[in-house]
């Protein structure tokens, strides 16, 4: 997963979750926000434990809890 795709995945699956600030996404990662903006400015690689977090909230938006 790239920054990029980081992005896409905040504005197109998070929205519905009301995710839509890099604060709401790191939040429901169980992430720092300052190490979510880092991934999303691709200056920190993307863990994978990460990319399969955003994976499965895609497709279980139910799973979301703030």
């Amino acid at each position: 997963m790239t920054g990029h795709e980081l992005v896409v995945w905040r504005l197109r699956f998070a929205l519905n979750a009301g995710l839509v600030s890099q604060v709401g996404a790191a939040r429901a990662l169980g992430i720092a926000c300052r190490t979510y903006q880092n991934y999303e400015r691709g200056e920190r690689p993307i863990p994978r434990a990460v990319d399969l977090a955003c994976r499965y909230l895609a497709e279980h938006p139910d799973e979301l809890s703030l």
